[in-house]
C-alpha cells in the first residue's frame, strides 16, 4: 500500500514539474487592450472596425474610451457584440436623442406654452449658491438609451469586474484633472465621458464637474496599460486639423478645441500602440447622425480593419506567440439580449417632497410588485420631464430580481427668462419677455412677469399657489393697449385703440392632457369716444367696468402644436358678464359659449388632413361692444383677446352674435421640416341662432410654404377670402404670441 502511495507522490510531482516546464516553453497567451478614441458620431467607424476584429477572433482582455469611444467600449465591456452595436447605431433617432425635447402629450400646460411661445429660456439666480447648467443640452434622453441597455450594470463597484474590465475617462473642470471612471453607474459614467464643454451640461460626482474626456486625453492608450495590457489596439477617430473653412460650424470650432487641448497626450499614446487603425473619416464630423453618414462610416471603419488583415494577422501571432492554444472568440459568447421587462419589488423616488412624491405615484403607470416594460419606464421618465422641474431624471434597477427600482431626480433650483420673437407683415415686430419660476417644484409659491412689445403691447402680472402641475389658486393684473384696424371687406372703417386693465382670479386642475379653470375678472376698458356695432353702424362708448364669471375646459393631446400629425384638440369657455356681479344694466348679465375642436389625419405619409371647427355664440341683446366676435388673422388673441383665427385673412373684422367656422387644411411635407399647405376655411354668422344658416356666408382659400424652425416656424402664404375680397399675403418667423 505504501508502496502505491509512493508511486502516486512521484507521479504527483513529475506532472507539476512538467506543467511548470510547459508553461516557461508555452506561456499563456498575451493580454490584448482596445482603445476607443472620441469623435461624437464618427464612432461609428469604431463599431465597423469591432466587427472585423471579432471576425479575426482578436481578443480583447481590457477596454479604455474616451467620448463616443467610452460609448460603445461600455456597451461592449457588458456583452453586446459589434453586430448588436452596429444595429443600435443605424436604429436611432440621434436627433432627439442629442437633445431634450419630451413628447408633446406628457408635457404640462405650463411647459407646452413655453416650448411652444418663448424663442430662448435663461436661466439665473440670485444665489450663489444655486446650480445653473452651463451647457446647451441635458442629455437627457441619451442617458436613458445608456440606462436601458445597461440593465444589471447600473450600480457596479469596480468596472474591474464587468465582462471585460473598462473604464472611460471625463475630465474635472473644477480641478482640470483627467478622471479615469471605474466605479458607480455605468450609464452615467457613459453620459459623463461624452460631455462636450458648452453642448452637453457637466455631471455632478461629488465635489466634481465632469465633462468630455477628450479635453485631456481623447486617446487613452495610457490608462489601458496602466490596466494591465500587453497588446495595445488603438482605433483613432481623428482626421487631422480643421482649415479656416471648416472651422464655420460650432462641432468643428469644439473639436478642434479638444484636439488642440490634449494634443501632446495624444501624440504619446498614438505611438505606443501595436496596431493603429485610423479610418479615413474626412468630410465627416462630431455630429454626423444622419442616416447616410451612419452607414458610411460603420462600412468606412470595416474597410479600413480589412486594409490592415495582414497586420492583424500579424499581431494574433504575436498575442499568442508560443501559447498552448487559441482561445476561440465567437460571436455568440459576446451576444447579450436587452431586457425588455423587469419583475419590479420596490419603487422609490429620490430629490422630491413626500407630497409631490404621491403625485408621480399616481401618474406613472408603475405598480410595485408588478412587470413592468421598459417602454413603462420610458413613458414615466418623460412624465417627469414634462413637467419641466428637473434637468435630469436618472433611474437604476438593483442587480438581482425582483428588481426594487429608483427613480432620481435633480430639481432645477433656478429661475428663467423666457424671450420670444416674432416678425411678420402685419404686426411687424414682437418682443415678448418673461420672468418666472414656474419651472421650480421646490416651492409652492409661483410668480410670473410677462410684457409685450409691439403694437399691441400688453404687461402682466401673475401670483400662484399650489402645485403648478396639479391644482394651482391664481391671481393676476394685466395692463393692454389695443391697436389695430378693424375692416369690412378690404376697407378700413377706423382704427380701433383702446386701454384695457383686468384683475383676474382663478382655480384650475391639470390631469394628463386635460386642464379645468374656472374664475372671476373684473375688466375696466374705454378709449375712444365711438366705436362700431356689427352693422357697422358707430355706438357712443365711455369707459366701462364689468364683473365677469368663466369656467374652462381645455383637452389638448396634439403631438405639436405647429405642425401636428395626430392627437386631438377641443377647447370650451363659457362666460358670464355683469356690471355688478350679478346684472348688466339692470337686467339679466350677458352670456356667451366658445368651443373648438382639431385634430389631424395621416391620409399617406407625408400627407395630412387638418380639420378644425371653431364658434363663438353671444347670449343677450345689445351685446357689449368689447366682447363682440372678432375674427382675423392667423392666430387667436394677436390684437386682444376676443379676436378669433381667420387663416385667410390678415386683418381684423366685426361678426354677428353667432358665429362658426370650419377649416379644413391639407399639408404635404416635401421635405424633412419644409411643408405645402393647402388652406380652405367656411363660416357663417348671425344676429339670430335660427338665422344662422342662412345667415352670411364666410370663405376663403390660400397656399401657404413653411419651414419647421427651431426658433421659430417660418411661412409665407398667399390668400384671398370673401372677408377681406383681395388678394392677401402673409409672412411670419418666429412662435406665435
Amino acid at each position: 500500500m505504501k508502496r502505491y502511495i509512493c508511486l502516486f507522490v512521484v507521479l504527483s510531482v513529475y506532472l507539476f514539474n512538467l506543467n511548470l516546464l510547459a508553461q516557461e516553453i508555452h506561456p499563456p497567451r498575451k493580454k490584448v487592450g482596445i482603445v476607443l478614441g472620441g469623435g461624437g458620431a464618427k464612432g461609428a467607424a469604431e463599431v465597423g472596425v469591432l466587427k472585423v476584429l471579432e471576425e479575426a477572433n482578436i481578443p480583447i482582455d481590457y477596454i479604455a474610451g474616451t467620448s463616443i469611444g467610452g460609448v460603445v467600449g461600455g456597451l461592449y465591456a457588458i456583452g453586446y457584440n459589434a453586430h448588436f452595436i452596429d444595429s443600435m447605431f443605424r436604429s436611432q433617432n440621434w436627433i432627439f436623442l442629442l437633445g431634450d425635447e419630451v413628447k408633446r402629450v406628457d408635457k404640462t400646460f405650463l411647459f407646452k406654452k413655453s416650448k411652444e411661445t418663448y424663442t430662448f429660456n435663461l436661466p439665473f439666480s440670485f444665489k450663489k449658491d444655486k446650480i445653473i447648467p452651463n451647457g446647451y443640452i441635458t442629455g437627457q434622453n441619451i442617458l436613458n438609451l445608456y440606462t436601458n441597455l445597461t440593465t444589471g450594470y447600473h450600480q457596479v463597484d469596480n468596472f474591474m469586474d464587468l465582462p471585460t474590465p473598462y473604464k472611460c475617462v471625463a475630465t474635472d473642470i473644477v480641478y482640470g484633472n483627467q478622471i479615469n471612471i471605474s466605479s458607480g453607474s455605468l450609464p452615467v459614467a457613459m453620459r459623463s465621458t461624452m460631455s462636450i464643454p458648452g453642448v452637453f451640461i457637466p455631471v455632478s460626482r461629488d465635489s466634481m464637474l465632469l465633462i468630455d474626456g477628450g479635453a485631456l486625453d481623447n486617446f487613452p492608450v495610457d490608462v489601458v496599460r496602466d490596466m494591465g495590457a500587453d497588446i495595445i489596439i488603438g482605433i483613432d477617430l481623428t482626421t487631422g486639423w480643421k482649415t479656416k473653412k471648416e472651422l464655420g460650424t460650432l462641432p468643428n470650432m469644439v473639436s478642434q478645441l479638444i484636439n488642440i487641448m490634449g494634443e501632446r497626450k495624444y501624440h504619446e499614446n498614438r505611438y505606443a500602440t501595436n496596431l493603429y487603425i485610423n479610418p479615413p473619416l474626412k468630410g465627416y464630423g462630431t455630429a454626423s447622425f444622419t442616416d447616410n453618414a451612419i452607414d458610411s462610416m460603420i462600412t468606412i471603419g470595416e474597410n479600413a480593419a480589412r486594409n490592415q488583415w495582414d497586420e492583424i494577422m500579424a499581431l494574433k501571432k504575436e498575442i499568442y506567440y508560443d501559447s498552448l492554444y487559441y482561445d476561440t472568440i465567437t460571436v455568440m459568447q459576446r451576444d447579450r439580449v436587452c431586457q425588455m421587462a423587469f419583475e419590479i419589488n420596490k419603487i422609490d423616488i429620490q430629490g422630491i417632497r413626500e407630497s409631490d412624491k404621491r403625485w408621480f405615484r399616481n401618474r406613472i403607470d408603475i405598480k410595485e410588485k408588478s412587470v413592468v416594460t421598459m417602454d413603462q419606464i420610458n413613458k414615466a421618465i418623460s412624465i417627469m420631464q414634462g413637467i419641466n422641474a428637473f434637468y435630469m431624471v436618472n433611474y437604476y434597477l438593483t442587480d438581482n430580481t425582483p428588481y426594487d427600482l429608483t427613480f432620481v431626480l435633480t430639481p432645477k433650483k433656478y429661475k428663467l427668462l423666457n424671450i420670444g420673437t416674432r416678425i411678420d407683415n402685419v404686426n411687424i415686430a414682437g418682443l415678448l419677455l418673461n420672468i418666472s419660476n414656474d419651472n421650480q417644484i421646490s416651492v409652492h409659491h409661483h410668480y410670473s412677469f410677462t410684457a409685450r412689445v409691439s403694437r399691441n403691447p400688453y404687461i402682466n402680472l401673475q401670483y400662484s399657489y399650489g402645485n403648478f402641475y396639479n391644482k394651482r389658486f391664481s391671481v393676476g393684473y394685466t395692463f393692454r393697449y389695443n391697436n389695430f384696424g378693424l375692416f369690412s371687406h378690404s376697407h378700413k372703417m377706423m382704427n380701433f385703440n383702446f386701454i384695457s386693465q383686468s384683475f383676474e382670479a382663478l382655480y384650475s386642475k391639470t390631469k394628463l392632457n386635460s386642464r379645468y379653470q374656472f374664475g372671476i375678472v373684473a375688466d375696466l376698458m374705454g378709449g375712444r369716444d365711438y366705436l362700431y356695432k356689427p352693422n357697422y353702424e358707430l355706438e357712443k362708448v365711455k369707459y366701462k367696468h364689468s364683473i365677469n364669471y368663466f369656467a374652462d375646459y381645455l383637452y389638448d393631446a396634439l403631438d405639436s402644436d405647429y405642425f401636428p400629425t395626430k392627437g386631438y384638440k377641443a377647447h370650451v369657455r363659457g362666460m358670464l358678464y355683469t356690471k355688478d356681479g350679478a346684472s348688466y344694466h339692470k337686467g339679466y348679465p350677458y352670456g356667451s359659449v366658445y368651443f373648438m375642436g382639431e385634430t389631424a389625419w395621416k391620409i399617406i405619409p407625408s400627407l395630412y388632413l387638418l380639420p378644425k371647427i371653431t364658434g363663438r355664440f353671444l347670449f343677450g341683446k345689445d351685446f357689449p361692444i368689447y366682447y363682440q366676435n372678432y375674427v382675423g388673422g392667423i392666430f387667436d388673441a394677436n390684437f386682444f383677446p376676443q379676436q378669433f383665427a381667420w387663416e385667410t385673412s390678415q386683418y381684423v373684422h366685426l361678426f354677428e352674435n353667432y358665429y362658426l367656422s370650419a377649416r379644413i387644411n391639407l399639408r404635404l411635407m416635401i421635405k424633412k421640416r419644409i411643408y405645402l399647405t393647402a388652406l380652405s376655411e367656411f363660416g357663417k354668422t348671425s344676429h339670430k341662432i335660427d338665422d344662422l344658416i342662412d345667415g352670411k356666408y364666410l370663405w376663403g382659400v390660400g397656399l401657404r410654404a413653411s419651414y419647421d424652425f427651431f426658433l421659430g416656424p417660418i411661412s409665407m402664404q398667399v390668400n384671398y377670402s370673401n372677408l377681406y375680397k383681395n388678394v392677401g399675403f402673409f409672412f411670419n418667423a418666429g412662435f406665435y404670441f
